[in-house]
């Protein structure tokens, strides 16, 4: 999105319903449901990560950072990861 100065406030608004969502996803929908309950935490756990490193640092902090048999694989972070598994 470039340097748009208030990108950081339209991303923190919406992480905010978005993490509301699943919590309410959760209570009414995945309770009985071990599957659901592993996906929805994963879901979960990526996006308060993310909304965290937002507050923090005004950005996602991207650490992990794999070079697999010569190829330069993106870098990316745990948050991610549990989005990405999902």
């Amino acid at each position: 999105m470039g340097n748009i100065e208030w990108k950081n406030d339209i991303f923190l608004y919406y992480y905010h319903y978005y993490i509301i969502a699943l919590v309410y996803f959760f209570i009414k929908d995945a309770q009985y449901n071990l599957f659901m309950q592993v996906a929805i935490s994963l879901l979960f756990a990526g996006a308060l990560g993310n909304f965290i490193d937002r507050i923090l640092t005004g950005e996602v902090v991207d650490f992990i950072d794999t070079n697999i048999f010569g190829y330069d694989f993106p870098i990316f972070n745990i948050a991610d990861s549990s989005l990405t598994l999902v």
